[in-house]
């Protein structure tokens, strides 16, 4: 996956949005002291309870994600959420932004700063705009080069030029803006410690399909494969690596269940924790790509919150079908033969 964000320019006045209302507030720091510009969009800081709509626009891409009833969201994903950071950072930063000083207003040399249309071919400018619950306006800027402002205690700054407008502008503030539309999405799936895994099963769909596992009584206790090898044992790195099938699983991409066919060669894997948390999960390897439905329950007989965390977490994965990272896929892929050591003793 793409790193998480791009840093377009770091921050000369610190603002910090509230919760999903993305209300921004000014906090007195050593940049806002300095800065001496002109805010590009002075009355923002009032008027950012009211964006309910973020969009930004590249010569390849357009994303677009909206406030609904239950927080930020990206349509174009299905509905699926949006990490609200990334939207307090784009708030915060158009509120923070100073213009400096007046740059070229020559076409030509746009491409130098690189705040060009977006629809030149080759361009590297972003334009990110705001929006209300009506679609009006509240900002708007072709976002261009970073560049160093020494003049200000070695704050980042970048070009900028208003749509429509031919000046433009070297300027400073904060602006972060995720790198791709995958970037924008709250991330994690899953995190389960390796620790806390007892058992993870295997078995591949179909009549000729297989069952196995491996399974430990404890944390500080060695794994065991059944059935066992008629030749040959368990190979304990193989096995202790499949502890972390659900430590920190994060999206490369998520569809709406049901869009993505799991019609043929699927592989189920069913892991338990030590606590009685069981995690099913279904598997395909379409082309390159490893797709993932995901149920989770409570063991029979299993105490303390485990219930309640296994609803938690089936409320939020029960209706995806998400894209995991092809090397836990490949561990999801695991097969009886991966685990075997044919020359090792058997019992060792």
């Amino acid at each position: 996956m793409t790193p998480k964000s791009v840093l377009i320019l770091a921050g000369i006045t610190a603002v910090s949005v509230i919760a999903a209302t993305v209300a921004v507030v000014d906090r007195a720091d050593q940049f806002a002291k300095e800065a001496t510009g002109v805010l590009v969009f002075p009355t923002l800081t009032d008027q950012a309870n009211d964006v309910t709509k973020v969009i930004v626009t590249t010569n390849k891409e357009k994303v677009i994600v909206e406030k609904g009833k239950a927080g930020w969201i990206m349509k174009s994903k299905d509905g699926y959420p949006v990490n609200i950071g990334a939207v307090r950072r784009i708030v915060a930063g158009l509120a923070s932004l100073r213009t400096i000083e007046r740059m070229t207003d020559q076409p030509k040399n746009y491409s130098k700063l690189e705040v060009e249309d977006v629809t030149k071919k080759d361009a590297r400018s972003k334009i990110v705009a705001l929006e209300d619950g009506k679609g009006k306006s509240l900002g708007k800027v072709i976002i261009g080069k970073l560049e160093l402002i020494t003049s200000h205690a070695n704050v980042p700054g970048l070009y900028i030029r208003r749509p429509g407008e031919k000046s433009s502008w070297r300027a400073e503030g904060e602006i972060i803006v995720p790198s791709s539309p995958e970037n924008w999405l709250v991330g994690q799936i899953i995190d389960i410690k390796k620790q806390d895994i007892k058992k993870v099963t295997f078995r591949d769909e179909g009549e000729k399909g297989k069952t196995f596992s491996v399974q430990r009584a404890a944390a500080d206790k060695p794994f065991a494969l059944a059935p066992k090898p008629k030749k040959g044992a368990l190979k304990k790195d193989v096995a202790n690596a499949l502890t972390d099938l659900l430590s920190g699983v994060e999206l490369q991409d998520v569809r709406k269940k049901g869009k993505v066919q799991f019609t043929a060669n699927i592989r189920k894997v069913t892991v338990e924790t030590l606590d009685g948390l069981v995690v099913k999960l279904d598997v395909l390897k379409l082309m390159d790509k490893y797709w993932a439905n995901i149920q989770v329950e409570a063991a029979v007989g299993s105490k303390g919150d485990v219930a309640k965390r296994a609803q938690e977490i089936n409320k939020r994965v029960q209706d995806w079908t998400y894209e995991i990272i092809d090397w836990k896929g490949d561990k999801y892929a695991t097969k009886y033969k991966d685990l075997v050591d044919l020359k090792a003793k058997a019992g060792s």
